[in-house]
């Protein structure tokens, strides 16, 4: 970054830190973390999003740029962080088989709300027996 070269920053992990909010993806709270909104505010860079996606019959990936976000990051990185989560939910809503669904985006769940993987295992489980 120092260099003024791009970096490419992928936000939209579920890390247990202090540095994270619960922010609505797809109507579901989501432990996010606030770095894209503080990288950019402590740097002064700016946000461009990027979105690859896997061309049809794997023959490569189509990598698109999208224009730099205006009036971000704001003084509120909780708000940053919703929008940046509502831009992440737009694009997979155009190719939600291209998501990473497999990282357990909902594991941390607000206080007294029941984790929903352990739902899931718990229905399974007791529809194998």
């Amino acid at each position: 970054m120092k260099s003024g070269r791009p970096i490419c920053y992928q936000p939209d992990m579920n890390f247990r830190t202090r540095d994270a909010v619960f922010s609505p993806f797809f109507g579901v709270p989501a432990w996010t973390i606030t770095g894209l909104s503080r990288i950019s505010r402590l740097t002064g860079a700016a946000v461009m999003p990027c979105v690859s996606r896997i061309l049809p019959g794997g023959e490569g990936y189509l990598v698109e740029f999208g224009d730099a976000w205006e009036n971000f990051p704001t003084e509120d990185a909780e708000a940053d962080t919703r929008r940046m989560n509502e831009w992440i939910e737009s694009v997979v809503r155009t190719m939600p088989e291209q998501y990473y669904w497999v990282h357990r985006r909902f594991k941390t769940c607000p206080p007294g709300q029941e984790n929903p993987y352990k739902k899931s295992v718990a229905a399974i489980t007791k529809a194998s027996s």
